[in-house]
């Protein structure tokens, strides 16, 4: 085997042994790469919710997801889920499918993700009022904070993949009670995880670098 097939090969079982090492959490803007980053399924489009439409909740589960109101001043904490034809979102003209907002300034939690799931994603609405703080907590405790915003004209996409399960994710915005914020269409899924044979060839790449390098010197 040459030094340069010896050199690329450990590169890339280096690179994959980084990937799954304790790391902060991955985001995506796009779903087709969030799609193809992780096994994911349509957990909640918020169309057939056993709940009241356009009606203050302080929480409700469906399809293994629980959504809570965190805080949302001046009112209660809510939850609540707009029916197509609002028109006081950041997109132009009303929309077009029931979408996850709150009363006030939105700020409510998505929670008790299943123990193996480890990445989750949604669409999402903004408004011109400034980032949407998303706040991700581990099942293992850790907890990542970090400011989100694209083009409130536009609906966007955030994707979240974490090392261990997802315990929850926490939507905070500002000036939702002028413009909404909101997300919709909520998908959950695992990320895979590498094969024994795969696991094999990385430890003799390794072992292979390590015995090229001592035969050079």
């Amino acid at each position: 085997m040459s030094a340069k097939i010896i050199s690329i090969t450990a590169t890339m079982a280096l690179a994959i042994l980084f990937a799954h090492a304790k790391a902060d959490i991955i985001t995506y803007s796009d779903f087709a790469v969030f799609d193809g980053a992780a096994d994911i399924a349509l957990a909640e489009d918020f169309e057939s919710v056993p709940v009241a439409y356009n009606t203050a909740l302080s929480s409700f589960s469906n399809n293994g997801l629980t959504y809570s109101g965190v805080s949302s001043s001046p009112f209660s904490p809510n939850v609540w889920i707009a029916s197509p034809g609002y028109t006081n979102f950041g997109i132009p003209g009303p929309t077009t499918s029931s979408i996850l907002t709150a009363t006030g300034n939105e700020d409510f939690l998505v929670i008790d993700v299943a123990p193996d799931q480890t990445a989750i994603g949604f669409n999402t609405y903004l408004n011109d009022f400034g980032d949407v703080t998303v706040t991700v907590t581990e099942i293992d405790g850790q907890v990542t904070v970090f400011d989100y915003y694209h083009d409130p004209e536009d609906v966007g996409f955030l994707g979240v993949i974490a090392d261990d399960a997802i315990a929850s994710l926490q939507w905070t915005a500002q000036g939702g009670e002028k413009i909404n914020t909101g997300i919709d269409n909520v998908y959950a899924g695992t990320t895979p995880v590498p094969e024994p044979a795969t696991i094999s060839l990385l430890g003799f790449s390794l072992c292979a670098l390590a015995l090229y390098r001592r035969r050079k010197r």
